[in-house]
């Protein structure tokens, strides 16, 4: 029996990949405890069952030995070796065409798919009945093993495999070279461990988990260039085993892609045979982890590859034309012959043109095999062992032969779903029920025990439905990956992360380091809960640094890199940035969250993002660089054409979505929680990277915060739910005790009762407001913490950026706020406009002198002068129909006047304070000051209206030499004038001084606008919500209204249509100017 099962695990595992397998002699290798194979050649279809182009020319496995400790059976476990895996594969060759062991194979996948369809479906039904069958034994019974033989030699077999060397040699893809890339491993094993991660044997009474090491020992990857008469695959088995063995592999040391690396696997798995509930017990914990990944790529190496991948696609698709070859000439077939031809458009799929014209006698046909198919594979599924006659069994390997698998699949669901359930009859639910609860609930056996059943109440009645519910829940959730809440935990962990990029010189020998990216504490955390189809996503990063080896004697060696590291070669103490604290713990760099909700928690999608500041130089020679090493293996590839033709078919989408979220017609709507804190980089426009005194510009994005506030909203109007979600979360916590039944009668009407008070609630308080908030997804945005300076490289830039303000600064630090509302329920009232953005920007303040201003328009220059062009190939003739075709839509204007009304966008600008200094030789000239600014867009099909109003407008002489009453050259206070007595402006005197003649100040004057009103009525304007009543005339067409208090109202409003016009509305209010006449 021993010798059966070994020799069918080799058969099925082995005979596929290798050929002369004899398991004859395995009865007599046996008795000594070990089975070892030596030297057995690999098939040249070895990938064929991977469904991979490729062909193996040379290949073999040095040792398979299998270790069977006979006389500890039960304490020692069984080790499964392999040793020297060489494979020398090729791309298959696209003339060389077998017709018939193509459709072999073909039909060998095909029933392949349909017998793992027939797996799926049984271990479902299986689970759903009382007894279990041989598939749910087969599949499902590892997580309910006993202690058995059996059960310690699956837990405790250890596999080894020793010294594999993979190598792809390919001399199709590039004309006249060839080219070949390897994968060596020097070690692989998994074996079990205790809970110490300490190999040994394990017994399964010992714990309550089983543990598994995998570790891998050195893992490379090499790409290098051959001549014809290097290629292994022209080599025999001998010589093949010298050229790849260990000691030959470190002549390819200067052309590892990959240097040797070293991983590490933990697999914790719990045993147990309940059902985990419990969020923080997963079925499977896994956790992968890397120490260190050095690459190196050049510029050859890369262009190979790219190659490589291409030939094997273009072999892929060549080989899936030559399936409708026809076997004639042209001249004795040319239909077929061009048949063929469309043929070759439709790769996979044969259109329907090309096959046969059905007629009324082909479909009965067709129907008459579909019928006897169904009963055939019906009678197969209700008795696996029995035996079909023969005009059965033909005929069902005949349809299956012609038939696609798409065809079979629908044929075998219908039967599936034709089968009945076994031990589950109409007529006996009730006992059924019965004898389920009388074994999970024991003390609730008087419930049935009595043969007259008493009057039962709704209450009654309504329970045990609710309980042989949850009964029936468990019993559809109990398979594999449904039983548990959690079914497993996978972690993936690289600690850093070295990649070289490099070019080769000309003699074809040497490399030029010219960038290193390097990256630390790379995470990778995912969560699987099959049960309740959700799984989270967390990723993370501790750094990268971007270094530039191109230019020599950089001050700026590290283009991309956090804040806090020096970034220059100057010796100076530099603070950090103000949104790094020095003190506080490293946090990591960037963080993401991506979460795919449970039913009950509000939203379908959860997203999370986190990140710190970069600093980026902008450096034109090394991104051109690295743009010509990325993308020149691929212009051959992608055509401009190709390119245009994306570009418009992303045009096309834009377009669509844009128009789905106007109009608010979405038939399948997503829930979406965002959260997202983006510290933006820190960009540097450097003048000379060589020269201290150079200057130098740094654009600071700041901070971007969204979020929307749907949890607010899910929180206020669907409390009922919050209370369905502890019944599940508690739920989750439930351990199965014999006496508790999943839902009690007391949490039923609580919920009801519950259920019923916020009905009314809602009802009592449907407001405006309300029903404002049910329609639309609010979305708050946040820009801080902005500011642009411009200065030298030597400054000490960094202490000016953490100040915020600074004779370096071009732009002061500045805020902007963002308040986005897009409505999710489709109507056509035009009082609820489909979407509406609110920006506010409290304070601008701008600083310009001769020095800023000739530093700008010297990086302008170069940044305009080093532009990188397009790295693709433009063709000179473009197809004309590409862009008509493209852009061919079906735009259909609709007559009815409300939709077009509802279709509204509106958007909504607001500047508090906006002030621009202009300073020459360390002193101020002049300062312009602006209060009150205020942009309005609204935006529909039939017309557009622009608003502009500016509320005060200040000019200050800094100069002049006539005093203090003569600052302000253009003053724009209502009703500001010159006082004749004293000389002082009226209503202004925050800047101007007063005298003994001067008016009284303490005399009210109301037509008169103080500061500190004009201040409260831009603080107002600013906070304001939405300006929903304010356009509702300007929506139906009423004369609008604008600002009486602003010193400039502009209104524009531009009809579109059969007979458009153009409307304007401009009102302007007091503004005051003093001149000044200069006499020589």
């Amino acid at each position: 029996m021993l010798a059966g099962l070994v020799a069918w695990v080799l058969n099925n595992y082995l005979g596929k990949y290798v050929e002369n397998l004899n398991t004859d002699q395995l009865s007599i290798a046996l008795l000594s405890g070990e089975v070892e194979l030596e030297n057995l050649p690999l098939k040249k279809d070895a990938f064929r069952h991977l469904g991979l182009p490729l062909e193996v020319k040379a290949g073999f496995i040095g040792k398979v030995k299998l270790q069977i400790p006979v006389r500890q059976i039960r304490s020692a476990p069984w080790v499964i070796v392999i040793e020297q895996l060489y494979v020398v594969a090729s791309p298959l060759p696209v003339l060389e065409w077998d017709a018939v062991a193509e459709e072999i194979s073909a039909q060998e996948t095909k029933l392949s798919q349909l017998d793992n369809l027939e797996v799926r479906w049984r271990l479902e039904n299986s689970n759903k009945e009382n007894n279990a069958t041989y598939y749910a034994s087969t599949y499902s019974s590892w997580l309910s093993y006993g202690t058995g033989l059996i059960t310690n030699i699956i837990e405790n077999l250890q596999l080894k495999i020793r010294d594999v060397h993979f190598r792809y040699e390919d001399n199709v893809s590039i004309p006249n070279k060839a080219v070949a890339i390897g994968v060596t491993v020097e070690a692989l094993s998994a074996q079990s461990c205790n809970e110490n991660w300490v190999p040994g044997f394990s017994h399964w009474d010992s714990s309550a988990s089983s543990f598994k090491l995998l570790e891998m020992q050195k893992l490379a990857v090499y790409c290098v260039d051959l001549e014809y008469d290097k290629l292994f695959m022209k080599l025999g088995l001998g010589e093949i085993a010298v050229a790849m063995s260990p000691g030959q592999s470190s002549r390819h040391n200067q052309y590892y892609i990959l240097a040797p690396v070293s991983a590490q696997a933990k697999i914790k798995r719990n045993r147990s045979e309940r059902p985990l509930r419990s969020n923080d017990t997963p079925r499977i914990v896994c956790d992968l982890q890397l120490d260190e990944v050095p690459m190196t790529l050049d510029n050859c190496q890369h262009d190979r590859m790219v190659k490589c991948i291409k030939g094997l696609d273009d072999v892929a698709r060549f080989r899936s034309y030559r399936y409708y070859r026809p076997a004639c000439t042209v001249k004795e077939d040319p239909r077929a012959w061009w048949l063929y031809a469309i043929s070759c458009l439709y790769p996979g799929k044969q259109p329907a043109i090309c096959r046969p014209r059905p007629t009324w006698e082909s479909c009965l046909q067709h129907a008459e095999e579909n019928v006897q198919y169904v009963r055939i594979y019906t009678k197969l599924l209700t008795s696996p062992n029995i035996a079909l006659v023969p005009e059965d069994k033909k005929l069902k390997e005949q349809i299956e032969w012609n038939r696609s698998f798409d065809e079979l699949k629908i044929l075998r669901e219908l039967s599936m779903r034709s089968v009945p359930l076994q031990n589950q009859p109409a007529a006996s639910n009730g006992s059924a029920g019965r004898g389920v609860l009388v074994r999970w609930f024991p003390q609730w056996i008087g419930w049935y025990s009595s043969s007259t059943v008493p009057e039962t109440t709704t209450e009654t009645t309504q329970l045990e439905g609710e309980i042989l519910q949850a009964l029936s829940d468990t019993f559809e959730d109990n398979t594999l990956l449904r039983r548990d809440v959690v079914f497993g935990q996978f972690s993936f962990t690289i600690k850093s992360g070295l990649l070289n990029l490099s070019t080769i010189e000309e003699n074809g020998k040497d490399r030029i380091p010219m960038m290193e990216f390097e990256f630390k504490n790379l995470c990778l955390n995912v969560t699987s809960r099959p049960r309740s189809s959700s799984h989270t996503i967390e990723l993370s990063l501790g750094a990268i640094y971007l270094k530039d080896k191109i230019t020599p004697n950089t001050i700026f060696p590290v283009l991309v890199g956090p804040p806090g590291h020096d970034r220059t070669s100057i010796i100076r103490s530099r603070g950090p940035s103000p949104r790094v604290s020095v003190a506080s713990k490293p946090e990591d760099l960037f963080s993401l969250v991506y979460e795919k909700c449970t039913a009950n928690s509000g939203c379908d999608y959860r997203l999370t993002v986190r990140s710190k500041c970069l600093d980026v130089v902008y450096q034109p020679a090394a991104i051109k660089w690295l743009i010509e090493f990325v993308l020149l293996p691929y212009q051959r590839v992608i055509t401009h054409s190709s390119i245009e033709a994306m570009k418009t078919r992303t045009k096309k989408g834009l377009i669509k979505n844009w128009e789905q979220m106007l109009d608010g017609r979405v038939t399948a709507r997503k829930i979406w929680e965002i959260d997202l804190d983006i510290s933006a980089p820190q960009i540097f426009f450097v003048e000379k990277f060589q020269d201290q005194n150079s200057c130098m510009a740094v654009l600071d994005f700041g901070r971007f915060q969204i979020s929307n506030s749907s949890s607010e909203r899910i929180e206020t109007i669907s409390a009922p739910e919050d209370i369905t979600n502890k019944t599940v979360d508690d739920d989750e916590l439930f351990v199965t005790p014999c006496s508790t039944p999943p839902v009690s009668e007391e949490s039923n009407s609580d919920s009801s009762i519950t259920a019923m008070n916020i009905g009314q609630q809602l009802n009592e308080s449907l407001t405006e407001g309300n029903l404002h908030d049910k329609l639309y997804d609010r979305y708050n945005v946040e820009l801080t913490d902005m500011q642009v300076l411009v200065g030298k490289v030597k400054d000490n830039w960094r202490y000016a950026h953490n100040k915020g303000t600074s004779t370096m600064h071009v732009l002061d630090r500045f805020n902007i706020s963002l308040k986005i509302e897009r409505r999710i329920v489709h109507t056509t009232d035009p009082l609820y406009p489909s979407l509406t953005v609110n920006a506010n920007l409290p304070k601008l303040v701008a600083h310009f002198n001769e020095s800023k201003i000739s530093s700008a328009r010297t990086l302008m220059q170069i940044i305009s002068s080093t532009a990188v062009p397009s790295p693709f190939n433009a063709c000179e003739s473009l197809p004309e129909n590409l862009i008509v075709e493209s852009l061919d839509e079906d735009d259909s204007t609709s007559v009815d006047t409300s939709i077009e009304m509802s279709r509204l966008m509106m958007l909504q600008f607001t500047v508090d304070h906006l002030a621009m200094e202009v300073q020459s030789r360390g002193r101020s000239v002049a300062e312009l000051q602006v209060s009150g600014v205020k942009i309005a867009f609204t935006k529909r099909p039939i017309d557009t209206s622009i608003t502009l109003t500016v509320h005060s407008l200040l000019l200050v002489d800094a100069l002049q030499t006539f005093g203090p009453d003569f600052e302000l050259l253009v003053a724009s206070h209502k009703h500001v004038g010159m006082d004749s007595m004293s000389g002082s402006l009226r209503d202004s005197e925050p800047t101007s001084p007063t005298s003994p003649g001067s008016p009284d100040p303490t005399i009210p004057r109301p037509q008169a606008t103080s500061p500190v009103a004009l201040k409260q009525a831009l603080t107002s304007l600013a906070a304001s919500p939405p300006l929903h009543q304010y356009y509702r005339g300007v929506y139906n067409r009423e004369p609008s209204i604008l600002d009486a208090e602003a010193l400039i109202s502009i209104e524009v409003i531009l009809v579109a249509g059969p007979e458009p016009m153009q409307l304007a509305n401009i009102q302007f209010n007091n503004l005051d100017i003093i001149g000044k006449l200069l006499f020589v």
